[in-house]
């Protein structure tokens, strides 16, 4: 236990002066840690990230210049947690988005390696049912979400390209992604 850490029990939490910020604050961050961690694994689901969560709180927190012997530091304690989790469940959502559709003239044998090989999690009957659902889809729809998803264009640039208005082209898009989620999940 660090040195710190002894003298903040030693002392107890009330018994803190204003010229020992750092223990007080490290006693209240060490009396709410628990909950902290729990709190913050309800949100985001997974232990190691909830204690990790709750360490970068306890970063941010003896950073900042809330006062410790005031309530509200508590308050800012656990808005951090919320915070980084809801960061953390953003940055996983981000992360799972890496199925991307191929540019014609890659094989699917190519395509399905590539793929599996970015996002291991990504099980091979999933990948089978979105290629299945690709190819489901129209000519047009098909080059509108490559040129979106893969090339990265904008809608004004894909309408261009495909001749149609830039609705069109919106509603092609979100009409082929959603057919390909409805044919992952069933």
């Amino acid at each position: 236990m660090p040195r710190t850490t002894l003298v903040v029990f030693q002392k107890g939490i009330d018994n803190l002066s204003p010229e020992n910020a750092d223990e007080a604050t490290l006693a209240i961050y060490l009396a709410h840690r628990p909950t902290l961690v729990n709190y913050a694994k309800g949100i985001v689901g997974i232990a190691a990230d909830a204690e990790d969560i709750a360490q970068e709180a306890w970063l941010r927190f003896n950073a900042s210049s809330v006062d410790p012997q005031k309530p509200e530091c508590v308050s800012y304690l656990y808005r951090t947690v919320k915070h980084l989790a809801i960061d953390r469940l953003r940055s996983r959502s981000r992360e799972s988005k890496l199925i991307q559709f191929e540019p014609s003239g890659t094989t699917g044998a190519l395509a399905e390696e590539r793929v599996l090989t970015e996002n291991p999690i990504v099980p091979r009957e999933e990948l089978r049912l979105f290629q299945e659902a690709v190819a489901e889809l129209p000519p047009v729809t098909q080059q509108a979400i490559r040129m979106k998803r893969v090339e990265g264009l904008k809608l004004k640039e894909i309408s261009e390209r495909l001749n149609l208005s830039i609705t069109r082209v919106h509603t092609l898009i979100r009409e082929g992604v959603e057919h390909c989620r409805r044919k992952v999940r069933l």
